[in-house]
């Protein structure tokens, strides 16, 4: 019954819609309002989340159970390091001149 109803009298938003000329629409148009935007705020916002990002993903990284590779590899380069270190010698001369100190690295 409703769907008949409906169909005889059309749909009920088609009886809403009115035409308006266009110089009557320009006439009632008013300009949107310049809304505000704090642009440094927005500036600080990414440049803090930026860093707090970085800062979590190298923490996260560190962590064995989460990323066990590596872990694991930059546990072999801190050892590398350690043991490129331990393996470098110098040997330094230094004295006093009459005109300054001096030191030699051989």
């Amino acid at each position: 019954m409703a769907a008949a109803a409906w169909l005889v009298t059309g749909s009920p938003a088609a009886a809403e819609i009115q035409t308006v000329s266009a110089s009557e629409a320009t006439k009632l148009a008013k300009p949107l309002q310049q809304q505000p935007v704090n642009k440094n705020g927005i500036w600080l916002l990414m440049v803090l989340g930026g860093g707090a990002l970085f800062g979590s993903t190298v923490v996260l990284e560190n962590n064995e159970k989460l990323f066990p590779a590596i872990y694991k590899a930059n546990r072999a380069m801190s050892a590398a390091k350690n043991k490129q270190q331990v393996g470098t010698w110098e040997l330094q001369l230094c004295g006093d001149s009459g005109e300054g100190a001096y030191c030699l690295l051989l």
